[in-house]
């Protein structure tokens, strides 16, 4: 009986990367990052700071190997309490992954469109506004317009940012 085909080793660092590129990809699925918030890893002082290392999938040399780039934006929108305490509602991730479908749908462009169609929901937050969850919705906690700008918003997305 002949011994069965070894697979190639993977060294440590490669293995690493696999393993870092798949959970990276895994953001920008909204109901995950729903899962996330609501079994409370986005509490985890210690899960925090392994986001904020993973932000080295920003540089081109690595955002190239990225088959799902709108993941960099909910990587860096994770960073903003308003968005991790959002995101656990219903209301909130239905809203965001149906913005992010309409940017698929309607951005054009090919995957850079596609990462610039991910909920732009948070750009404000830099600016002092952010957002909330309120009502029937995510609303504007600050100059409030409403959910109606952030399909305004979903449109413009990151597509510059993910662009090598």
């Amino acid at each position: 009986m002949a011994s069965p085909a070894r697979l190639p080793a993977v060294d440590a660092e490669q293995e690493r990367f696999e393993v870092e590129l798949e959970f990276v990809q895994c953001l920008s699925t909204p109901a995950y990052l729903q899962f996330l918030a609501q079994n409370r890893y986005l509490e985890d002082p210690a899960f925090l700071r392994y986001l904020a290392y993973l932000s080295y999938w920003r540089r081109p040399e690595y955002a190239r190997f990225l088959t799902h780039p709108s993941c960099l934006y909910f990587l860096g929108a994770l960073r903003h309490p308003r968005f991790r305490a959002a995101i656990a509602h219903d209301d909130y991730m239905a809203l965001v992954h149906a913005q992010q479908g309409f940017a698929w749908q309607f951005g054009g462009g090919g995957r850079a469109a596609a990462a610039g169609a991910a909920a732009r929901a948070f750009e404000g937050e830099a600016e002092g506004g952010g957002w909330g969850v309120g009502g029937g919705g995510a609303t504007r906690a600050a100059g409030g317009t409403g959910a109606g700008a952030v399909t305004l918003r979903v449109a413009r997305g990151v597509g510059a940012r993910c662009r090598g």
